[in-house]
């Protein structure tokens, strides 16, 4: 009994030192999260818009926001992410009762992760016991405390939904294992209903978790098959499944009434949470439940087994095809899993772990070494311990295939779609510390001396610091504040955006989609396109495409006209040209070429026709004129920012903000028939750099033409413009261009007949 508490203690005391080490390391980034000009988030831009959804809830609590005007403005969009995260990111502020502000709801935000992440530590420790028995295992816990993939998405800093999908998914495992296997009914129970408590907090926190609920029911029919005609352990694990989903569908059918907007449990969508996730749930229970009846019976010979999964998945199938829009929402979600739109073709997250052509393949095995160590090798390396302990131990042996199963199969879904990573994580982490006791038990008995209790946990520490060596430079490098392009580049930009009043009628931005949920954070103004990508409504990014993708520049306008665009922003447009293509209109000959290659990485390389493209012109030329056609006069330069790009000897800046405008009509009279007339003027730009921009058209038989002008003579918000230049190559007349004609598009006429030469 002494040694039995005294191993409980050691036990805790180990987990305690896990959890400081882990709260320590996530900590790291403190300073450069907690900046001087501001909170700033780590990694992408999503927990961006995280934090924005948070404030919305903190100003309007307890009502939460299940849409957002400001996508896909002026028609809106469906938030696709379910509430739950961000109801958490928005508690801390909350729970003070304090002015609200967005610094302060950023600053709650981003400890929200740091906590998430230690209690998936406590959570991986109980499932190592659960899954392989004698108590709590502190060494996965210890594992994936010191990796720096998981460091990444559990410190501080980075509230993003990744760090919550991964810790519910193991509580849907911890109370799936409790569940199937506890031979106390109460216990039994217990993890049913932990179970289906765990699925319906999952479906609130990500609309994919679906995948979760395959995951043990995939395995449950898998065992009831492979497993003697009437084993305990395939009936409870049905059961479990059948009543921990049935639960869960009820727990969220009840909850949508409840907090959901009226009629969201009926309707059928992928996005959020709806009617849908509910059906899913129940058709998963309905098919568990089946299949334990068939179980219960006894279903002699494996065929007849195998036939009754399939009935059982029949009818599961069938009740989503008959369900009207459930079927559609079905062939969605597996569209996204296979990448079947350009979009899901596009993103960095459904690409494949390694190999995947963005990078060198040497580059993406460094990457994945410097995040997991040599964690996925020992994945590998912990199927023969694996297989053993099963032979060795048959009351184990559904827990341990379970194990195996789990972590193969988000194996081999994380090579194909690196977003599954982390779901791998914490099978990977148990996996991996098996595979370092397996070792360090062949090298005590190996070496003389090496057998005592001390021993032994030397030879475990050796084995976990051998696994993490690859990516000891990045653990080191995590306290090291590094360059924030976003802080540095973009946020003064978007700062500055945010103080500007924008156009009547027009008050949205269009930029590339990348850039959307820090242009709704930072500049406070609606956008088109979103790193929502498909998802982030209908036709976001076609119009964002067609933008992209003009050449004529009436296109562009109507397409800003009709978005009710009043300021465009432009970074380098290379990359956003590229990605444009897939939802714009078929280019009459190609802009940009993408070259993907496995040994040398992904590069674009542009063609002649890009410097036709209006945004070609307008960021690497600033709208104007070129030659003798007309320039840009419905965009005007208001802000950019320091200059930085060179490209084929045109100095760019690395962001411009031009305003939309309706600009000045000069009409010209006076004029030598066929002649050239132009009118230019020069600009000088907020961060003081000086061009000329130019107009041109050829006048008719009547010596008339009409030029358009953006700028006015004087202020232009960040810019400032001098008097306007008309001439027709031998006459000039010099003209002040007021900001309400501008503004207004008014008419100011030139008689160069009047002029001298």
């Amino acid at each position: 009994m002494e040694a039995g508490r005294r191993a409980r203690w050691v036990a805790v005391a180990g987990l305690g030192v896990v959890l400081l080490l882990g709260a320590g390391l996530r900590l790291a980034p403190h300073a450069q999260v907690f900046a001087r000009d501001g909170v700033r988030f780590l990694g992408d831009s999503d927990p961006y818009y995280h934090a924005l959804r948070a404030e919305r809830i903190v100003r309007g609590w307890p009502s939460v926001p299940w849409s957002d005007p400001g996508m896909n403005f002026p028609a809106g969009a469906t938030i696709p992410w379910p509430p739950l995260f961000d109801v958490l990111l928005a508690l801390p502020t909350v729970a003070r009762g304090a002015t609200v502000s967005s610094d302060q709801v950023a600053a709650g935000a981003a400890w929200v992760p740091w906590v998430l992440g230690l209690v998936a530590l406590v959570v991986l420790a109980a499932l190592g016991g659960a899954l392989l028995g004698r108590g709590p295992w502190i060494g996965p816990a210890f594992l994936l405390a010191l990796a720096p993939g998981d460091l990444e998405v559990s410190g501080i800093g980075r509230p993003d939904q990744h760090v919550a999908e991964g810790l519910l998914t193991s509580c849907v495992v911890l109370a799936f294992v409790t569940a199937m296997r506890n031979p106390a009914a109460r216990s039994r129970r217990a993890g049913v209903a932990a179970l289906a408590v765990a699925l319906t907090l999952s479906f609130w926190t990500w609309q994919g978790s679906a995948l979760t609920v395959l995951l043990i029911l995939a395995f449950a029919a898998l065992w009831y098959v492979v497993a003697p005609a009437g084993d305990a352990d395939a009936q409870r694990m049905l059961a479990a499944v059948a009543l921990g989903s049935g639960g869960a569908a009820a727990l969220l059918g009840l909850s949508l009434a409840a907090l959901g907007p009226p009629g969201q449990w009926s309707r059928m969508s992928l996005n959020g949470l709806s009617g849908f996730q509910v059906l899913l749930t129940a058709a998963a229970a309905l098919g568990a439940g089946a299949l334990f009846a068939f179980a219960s019976r006894r279903v002699a010979g494996r065929w007849g087994r195998v036939l009754a999964v399939c009935a059982s998945a029949a009818g599961a199938a069938a009740v989503l095809a008959l369900v009207p829009g459930a079927r559609s929402e079905v062939v969605r979600g597996w569209h996204a899993l296979a990448r079947g739109n350009p979009w899901y073709a596009m993103i960095v997250e459904f690409e494949p772990w390694a190999f995947s052509g963005l990078a060198p393949a040497a580059m993406e095995v460094k990457g994945i070494l410097a995040r997991w160590g040599l964690m996925p090798l020992a994945v590998l390396a912990a199927a023969l311990p694996l297989w053993r302990r099963g032979r060795a131990d048959p009351e184990w042996r559904s827990r341990i295939a379970f194990l195996a199963f789990w972590g193969g199969v988000f194996l081999v879904l994380t090579l194909f779609r690196r977003r599954f990573v982390t779901y791998l994580a914490p099978p990977m982490a148990i996996l991996a510390w098996l595979s370092v006791r397996e070792a360090a038990a062949w090298a005590g008995g190996k070496l003389p001396g090496a057998r005592g209790p001390w021993a032994r946990r030397l030879l475990l520490a050796s084995g976990a610091l051998v696994l993490l060596a690859p990516a000891i430079p990045r653990i080191a490098a995590l306290a090291r504040p590094g360059v924030d392009p976003v802080r540095e580049d973009l946020v003064p930009v978007l700062t500055w955006l945010r103080s500007q009043v924008a156009p009547e009628g027009r008050p949205a931005v269009m930029a590339e989609w990348n850039y959307g949920h820090l242009v709704a954070w930072f500049a406070r103004k609606p956008v088109v396109g979103t790193p929502f990508g498909t998802e982030g409504g209908e036709g976001a990014l076609a119009d964002e495409g067609r933008f992209f993708q003009a050449r004529d520049a009436e296109v562009a306008e109507t397409v800003l006209s009709e978005r009710k665009v009043g300021f465009v922003l432009l970074g380098y447009p290379l990359g956003e040209i590229a990605s444009s293509i897939a939802f714009g209109p078929v280019p009459a000959e190609p802009t940009v070429d993408v070259i993907r290659d496995v040994w040398k990485g992904a590069a674009l390389r542009h063609r002649p026709s890009m410097w036709r493209l209006v945004v070609s012109r307008l960021y690497f030329f600033d709208g104007s004129s070129m030659d003798a056609s007309a320039g840009l006069g419905g965009f005007r330069l208001v802000h950019e920012s320091a200059q930085a790009t060179s490209t084929e000897g045109v100095v760019a800046a690395m962001f411009k903000t031009y305003e939309v405008v309706p600009g000045a009509r000069v009409e010209v009279a006076g004029a030598a028939p066929g002649s050239t007339l132009e009118a230019s003027l020069l600009v000088r730009s907020s961060q003081g750099r000086t061009f000329a921009w130019r107009t041109a058209a050829r006048a008719d038989a009547s010596g008339r033409a009409a030029l358009r002008v953006p700028y006015a003579s004087g202020a232009n918000r960040g810019s400032e413009a001098g008097p306007c230049l008309v001439t027709d190559g031998v006459r000039w007349v010099r003209l002040e261009v007021p900001a309400a004609a501008v503004e207004a598009g008014a008419v100011l006429s030139v008689d160069l007949s009047l002029a001298g030469g």
